[in-house]
């Protein structure tokens, strides 16, 4: 299967980051915005396109992060789309976040959205299960952190930033490599939308 990311609408070579999918506590949103809050103190300014319906009990509680207010104008809540218009805002982003808490019911299963960032070809910045791991490392399509570690996930982040060639491999690795599991019905759905819609 020969998928070639390059000739999409994309770009990839942008200072933001992005996340679609049901915004619970166990996503690492929090994480994630204090990861920011690490790169900001270090001189790098990115933006955060979050898709999915935020919940008033999340809201209130990355409202109370002591960092909130240097982060929140990063931040931008999408609210809840349809496919076409979230994948649309995945376009213009450089990594796909699936800080996943460990959990149970997450540890032992595969997340949808670690094989619809592969299809898109989105390098990812995911958790370091070893479930995961034997996706995203082996296939070398992101990086895999500790999903409790702010500065790891925002080493992660920055380092796919930082090394263009490795993040066009990423794209490349993750395109090639999502038919190989049980997902890939649902793979070839998510990349028919998406060339639909980028083409």
């Amino acid at each position: 299967m020969n998928r070639d990311i390059k000739r999409w609408e994309v770009n990839r070579k942008t200072n933001r980051i992005f996340y679609m999918g049901i915004l619970l506590e166990s996503r690492g949103l929090q994480q994630v915005a204090e990861a920011l809050y690490i790169l900001k103190k270090q001189g790098h300014l990115l933006q955060f396109d979050v898709v999915g319906e935020l919940y008033s009990s999340l809201e209130k509680q990355l409202h109370a992060l002591p960092f909130w207010g240097e982060v929140s104008e990063q931040i931008q809540f999408h609210g809840r789309l349809t496919l076409e218009k979230g994948y649309a805002i995945s376009r213009n982003a450089a990594v796909g976040m699936c800080i996943i808490q460990p959990m149970k019911n997450s540890v032992g299963s595969y997340p949808t959205k670690m094989f619809e960032y592969m299809a898109i070809g989105l390098p990812q910045v995911t958790s370091d299960f070893p479930l995961y791991r034997s996706v995203v490392e082996e296939n070398d399509v992101g990086i895999c952190v500790n999903p409790s570690n702010p500065s790891e996930i925002a080493a992660a982040i920055l380092s796919v930033l930082q090394h263009p060639e490795q993040a066009e491999n990423m794209q490349q690795n993750g395109l090639q490599a999502a038919h190989k599991y049980p997902w890939s019905g649902e793979m070839e759905k998510v990349y028919s939308l998406y060339s639909r819609l980028l083409s």
